[in-house]
């Protein structure tokens, strides 16, 4: 019987989804980049929701040395997964021509996109195409004004509760009409 794995297993093991970009196109291209420098053999990778593929032209079959830099590209890769087209026919492979030999290697996600949003590791899509850099910024600057006054000399600890109430419903009024 399969090992069972928890979600939060898996989100401690793989540490984010596709290293946090955005688009699966810019994961495949660094990954591409990635696969291309450490094996010195031209990679085109894809990726989907639940793995990668990688194709590579060549004589040889890679799955060693993938299986060994991959594992340090990203941690959310299973290396252990890796599949390759090793069993199909040289026509499959290369139509006979053994220099133009396509090897294809399949390796999955430990965590895939759905596992990784329904546990809420994915970043906000609207925020984050808005400069969500400049926002946190700001949001920052409210949270250390906040700090000081709550760190401040003339603040009692009976005065914190009702304050912080305050603060944040002059926030939600202001938020609530500026943001329409």
């Amino acid at each position: 019987m399969a090992k069972q794995i928890k979600l939060k297993d898996l989100i401690g093991e793989a540490k984010s989804y596709n290293l946090d970009i955005e688009t699966e196109a810019e994961y495949s291209e660094i990954i591409d980049d990635f696969v291309t420098l450490k094996v010195d053999r031209r990679a085109t990778v894809t990726s989907t929701a639940s793995n990668i593929t990688i194709a590579q032209f060549g004589k040889t079959d890679n799955t060693k040395a993938l299986k060994k830099i991959l594992k340090y590209a990203d941690s959310n890769l299973d290396v252990n997964t890796i599949k390759n087209n090793f069993d199909a026919t040289d026509n499959e492979r290369s139509g006979h021509d053994k220099s133009k030999d396509i090897w294809k290697y399949t390796i999955d996600k430990k965590l895939d996109f759905h596992k990784a949003k329904k546990a809420g590791i994915l970043k906000e899509e609207y925020i984050e195409s808005m400069d969500s850099i400049a926002i946190d910024k700001h949001l920052s600057a409210i949270e250390m004004q906040w700090l000081d006054w709550k760190r401040g000399p003339m603040t009692e600890k009976s005065d914190i509760k009702p304050a912080q109430k305050e603060l944040l419903d002059y926030i939600t009024r202001f938020f609530k009409k500026a943001i329409k």
